[in-house]
């Protein structure tokens, strides 16, 4: 009788170990079950979230994008206009150059026929009225005397570089005394030249500096003009109302952009949030439901699997010492009792630590 007792005692603690063992195991499936259903809606309703955000993005772009599609036209309109403000400032106020210089281009032309007249009457074989041309011959001041110095020494220093590096040294004074032969022939040439026209070319230089005089005159009117911040005498008004107009329409674009995307961002962006949300509304609600109702399972099979624990420890192993309270211990024991080896569990637990 006390080994039938002994025996279903042990029984029971296997099954209930069992059944325990198969709690612990659905707990863990549950747990993974429950993460996996939170992770799919978590993911569920971030890509909700991206839909919204991606579809409120491209709206907004097709706003601006419509809106930038407009500024560019207006602007390159007004770079446009702009241009043709210029270029009719810029023909006006050559016109009113030449207005202001017309006495002294006259002038001018008068001068320049002198000239020519002046060189037929002397018949001089060489003519020009060219800064150089006087520079060289009959240089006049502190300035034109330096220049014509600096072009002379410049040469024969040129000239003096080619003997030292291009001629070799046994022939250079052949090549020294033919350039100073030549040097000295031009040098002739040009006093007697000079000797023969000084009339002409003191009469001619004469008429050169009124005609530079007259040059810096011109110069200096263009300067003057051209500086003139007036521009109320220019006929620029047409160009200037219509550049008012373009900006004051770009004024109202970007005003009207503003305004736009204000509405956008206050009532379409949420409209547009609220239709995406209720389209996907009844799958939310479900995927919530079936989170809710696996975590209700999780924490239902939890309780059920404390019970069970707090009855285990309390019914069996709380009487068992620890090294013989797992399920094949048990089942030794349960074996010798059944085959007569043992008349009592805790006889059985003396032959199971003597090794029987």
């Amino acid at each position: 009788m006390l080994a039938d007792k002994g025996r279903k005692w042990l029984l029971d603690a296997i099954h209930n170990k069992k059944k325990l063992n198969d709690y612990e195991e659905r707990v863990q499936k549950l747990e993974k079950e429950a993460e996996s259903f939170r992770k799919r809606q978590t993911s569920f309703e971030a890509g909700i979230e991206h839909e919204i955000n991606k579809k409120i993005s491209e709206s907004r772009r097709n706003i601006e994008r419509m809106y930038g599609e407009r500024f560019d036209e207006i602007q390159k309109e007004i770079k446009s206009e702009e241009g043709r403000r210029k270029k009719s400032k810029e023909k006006q106020v050559r016109k009113r150059i030449d207005e202001t210089n017309e006495s002294l281009i006259i002038a001018n032309r008068g001068l320049d026929e002198q000239l020519n007249s002046l060189s037929e009457k002397h018949k001089v074989s060489v003519k020009s009225n060219s800064r150089l041309y006087f520079t060289l011959l009959t240089p006049k001041g502190a300035k034109e005397c330096a220049i014509a110095g600096a072009i002379v020494f410049g040469l024969t220093a040129l000239v003096l570089l080619l003997l030292r590096f291009l001629i070799p040294d046994n022939v250079q004074w052949i090549f020294f005394i033919l350039f100073s032969a030549v040097y000295a022939l031009i040098y002739i040439i040009k006093s007697n030249y000079v000797t023969t026209n000084m009339r002409y070319l003191e009469e001619s230089r004469q008429i050169y500096d009124k005609m530079q005089n007259n040059e810096r005159i011109m110069a200096a009117n263009a300067e003057k003009v051209r500086n003139d911040p007036r521009e109320g005498i220019y006929d620029l008004k047409s160009f200037d109302e219509r550049l008012a107009e373009l900006r004051k329409l770009l004024e109202n674009q970007l005003l009207e952009k503003d305004a736009k995307l204000h509405e956008f961002e206050a009532k379409t962006a949420k409209e547009m949030e609220a239709n995406i949300r209720e389209h996907y509304a009844e799958e939310v609600r479900n995927g919530i439901k079936q989170v809710e109702e696996k975590a209700k399972e999780l924490d239902e099979t939890r309780k059920n699997r404390n019970r069970l624990r707090d009855f285990v420890r309390q019914n069996y192993d709380d009487q068992l010492p620890e090294d013989l309270r797992s399920i094949e211990c048990l089942t030794d024991l349960a074996e010798k009792i059944e085959h007569g080896d043992a008349g009592n569990v805790e006889e059985a637990r003396v032959q199971y630590y003597a090794g029987e």
